[in-house]
């Protein structure tokens, strides 16, 4: 009897407990048996499974986590990361787990492709061109990275000014850089026909290209087979725009709103951003704003989202809720030069001039390509009275567009500011040397430099005064060379550096002005607050204000080698760039991890400072005192090169890994 008794009674137990799991839903169970076994690296993983089905990625990157600190090797935590932050648009994140894949799987190519998209997210094409080749390296007909490596190349050629080379591999132009993107997008659509993705690429392509026409009708193909394709329709809307055609435009930003995909289950995150895009193009900024946070109530941390919704709130003339929401959006993704962007016009609009250039500033080292950045920049210096700084700014967008009219006006407008005060530095610089004995007051202060001191050489304030008097005159390569003299006798005057971008600037020589103001602004801050330390009474003009300054007036001794600049169109041997470190004798500090960092950039390939400042995220002027330091322990070569454009001669600095010196160091 005792033995069926106990038979009924484990019975009952199990349709208890059967009972009591019928009650509860996936995830409270998931939740009741975590609690009991914490560390159990399965469980973990399949809540996050579930999750990301229900499209909760945010919770789901917390189970992936958890999984991935209990057993670090797990591969499919690591991956379900890299999708689900993917996913939410935290895009630096997904890259740092495709990253620990990589090291475990560094053949695989869809790892690489991945990888690839998500620099495409980030507007970094260079990078994401990179990734897609080293997965059609390992798999030459992989469709999806040929399409992936046409939108990559499509980017560049956006970034590239039109007539104008490229720092990247083999220099070349914006229109050939987009017809190597078409022969991805022809090469896809040779493999598989009915690639609907690649075929809306290639349309939007032909638009940017002019080709409004052909662009539109291969679109239109694209989105017959494929009606979810929003973002090439978005680029149809454009070129409708372009043509004058602004009915049919709205007709097509119609279209993406009011479009209800068929199929089980809710609209893709994806769609719905583009459903937004389109509703604020036509207005509909309302209807925007709803849709983005749809958006954000299942995705909080999608970073296009939050920019969405910063733009539109700007447009609904509520700046201060804008600005918290792309705070919210960098906190996701700090280095988003957008978002940077249109912090900074909002805090521009507000008034709020001194953070506005602080934000204009992290979207140009964001994104240095970005000419909107560095006009907007430049906009903001000049309203504070900071006109060097802004010339630089405008220097920097006639880089990236010498046709910019916006940059072309203002450039003008701080030069003839600049240009009234020499007059008045003239005669203070005239007086002082006169006052001294330098220059006899009998020659009026026009003819040559005489007197006793030049038996012993120029002095600094016979240079400097010599510089300003042949700049005034507009013999500016002669200006240029005096104050290269002024500098091998005194190179911690800053001013000088200034003087030097200034007739640069008028040469039209406008990359070595840049690294000159660069090396300027860098050895201002290097002074105790902010000021150098100077002697002597020689004034010359500064820029802010209409005010002058001091500059040095005792020549000092230095072991430095004389600082040449090529006269135009010659390449300028290694002494010649800007910042080069003097031979002190002492030995080389050794190199730290962000050096370790630059080198590890350089591994792969040969690449400009700009390349490597980007991928560091600092400034040219940060990084430049690094690379020379490894030049000088011999762990990086210096390739010179000189590309020749319209407007003037653009110096080109290469960078390379000394491959012994390099593996010697055993990073």
């Amino acid at each position: 009897m005792v033995v069926p008794i106990i038979c009924i009674l484990r019975m009952s137990v199990r349709e208890v407990r059967k009972q009591d799991l019928r009650k509860k839903t996936p995830l409270e169970w998931y939740r009741a048996e975590l609690i009991k076994k914490p560390r159990d690296v399965g469980l973990w993983y399949a809540k996050g499974a579930l999750l990301t089905k229900q499209g909760d990625h945010a919770d789901a990157i917390e189970c992936f986590k958890k999984v991935t600190e209990y057993d670090p090797d797990h591969y499919k935590g690591w991956s379900a990361q890299a999708s689900a932050y993917y996913r939410i648009g935290d895009f630096d994140k997904s890259i740092e787990a495709l990253d620990i894949l990589l090291d475990m799987d560094e053949e695989n190519e869809t790892l690489w492709y991945q990888k690839g998209e998500a620099f495409l997210k980030q507007g970094k094409y260079i990078e994401a061109n990179a990734c897609y080749e080293k997965a059609l390296d390992l798999e030459p007909n992989y469709v999806d990275a040929w399409c992936g490596k046409g939108n990559a190349l499509k980017g560049i050629g956006k970034e590239t000014p039109e007539g104008k080379e490229t720092d990247e591999g083999e220099g070349s132009s914006r229109n050939d850089t987009f017809n190597n993107a078409m022969d991805c997008f022809k090469r896809v659509l040779d493999l598989h026909p009915d690639h609907y993705e690649a075929m809306g690429s290639k349309g939007s392509l032909l638009c940017e290209m002019g080709e409004l026409t052909k662009g539109i009708e291969e679109i239109d193909r694209a989105v017959q087979g494929n009606p979810t394709l929003y973002e090439p329709m978005l680029h149809k809307a454009k070129a409708l725009e372009l043509q004058g055609m602004k009915n049919e435009a709205v007709l097509t930003y119609k279209e993406i709103v009011e479009h209800k995909p068929t199929g089980p289950g809710p609209s893709s995150v994806e769609n719905l951003y583009w459903k937004g895009v389109a509703a604020g193009e036509i207005g509909q900024n309302q209807s925007a704003l709803d849709t983005f946070n749809r958006i954000l109530v299942r995705n909080p941390r999608h970073v296009n989202a939050l920019v969405g919704k910063g733009s539109v709130l700007s447009q609904m003339r509520n700046p201060e809720q804008a600005l918290e929401v792309y705070d919210k959006a960098l906190a996701v993704s700090p280095n988003q030069g957008l978002v940077w962007y249109q912090k900074a016009n909002t805090e521009r609009d507000l008034g709020r001039l001194n953070e506005a250039l602080v934000s204009y500033g992290k979207a140009t080292t964001a994104e240095p390509h970005m000419k909107e950045a560095w006009y907007g920049r430049g906009l903001v210096n000049y309203a504070v009275e900071n006109l060097r700084e802004s010339l630089r700014d405008f220097l920097e967008v006639l880089e990236k567009d010498p046709s910019h009219m916006g940059a072309n006006k203002m450039k003008s407008a701080i030069e003839t500011r600049l240009n009234e005060q020499v007059d008045g530095a003239l005669e203070v610089s005239l007086k002082t040397l006169e006052r001294k004995g330098i220059i006899p007051t009998s020659t009026g202060g026009r003819g040559v430099i005489v007197g006793s001191s030049m038996s012993q050489g120029p002095t600094k304030e016979e240079l400097v005064y010599n510089g300003i008097r042949l700049f005034s005159q507009e013999r500016y390569q002669e200006a240029l060379e005096s104050f290269n003299q002024a500098i091998e006798l005194d190179d911690q005057d800053y001013t000088l550096f200034e003087w030097m971008g200034d007739t640069l600037a008028k040469l039209v020589r406008y990359s070595e002005a840049i690294e000159w103001y660069d090396r300027a602004i860098k050895l201002k801050h290097s002074k105790k607050g902010g000021k150098p330390k100077v002697s002597g009474e020689l004034q010359i003009p500064q820029i802010h204000g209409g005010q002058t300054g001091p500059i040095g007036g005792q020549v000092q001794t230095h072991t430095a080698q004389p600082r040449t600049i090529a006269a135009k169109g010659e390449s300028p041997g290694p002494r010649g760039l800007p910042g080069q470190p003097e031979a002190t004798g002492k030995s080389v500090r050794d190199i730290d991890d962000r050096d370790k960092a630059i080198l590890g950039s350089l591994i792969e390939a040969p690449r400009t400072l700009q390349q490597i400042a980007g991928q560091q995220h600092a400034r040219r002027a940060t990084i430049y005192p690094r690379i020379e330091g490894l030049i000088e322990r011999g762990c990086l070569e210096r390739l010179w090169k000189i590309v020749t454009l319209e407007r003037g001669t653009r110096r080109i600095c290469l960078y390379k890994i000394v491959e012994h010196a390099y593996e010697g160091l055993d990073i």
